[in-house]
């Protein structure tokens, strides 16, 4: 999980590669949105993936090697 920054951003899949957390496109560093978006990004992706099938939460880190 990270911002879209850098090289990343050109090969993301949202829950394919890893999870994005958003962030100001323009540069703008806004701490309060990026804090929201990280745990709204943990509550409704990460974690039920996590607690409910480990099994596809082991692969998401796998499929970025390929």
């Amino acid at each position: 999980m990270s911002i879209l920054d850098g090289w990343w951003s050109e090969r993301h899949v949202e829950g394919v590669t890893g999870w994005s957390i958003d962030s100001d496109s323009e540069g703008a560093v806004d701490p309060a949105a990026e804090a929201a978006s990280l745990y709204d990004k943990l509550e409704h992706a990460i974690l039920p993936l996590y607690y409910g099938k480990p099994g596809a939460y082991t692969e998401v880190p796998a499929r970025r090697s390929r």
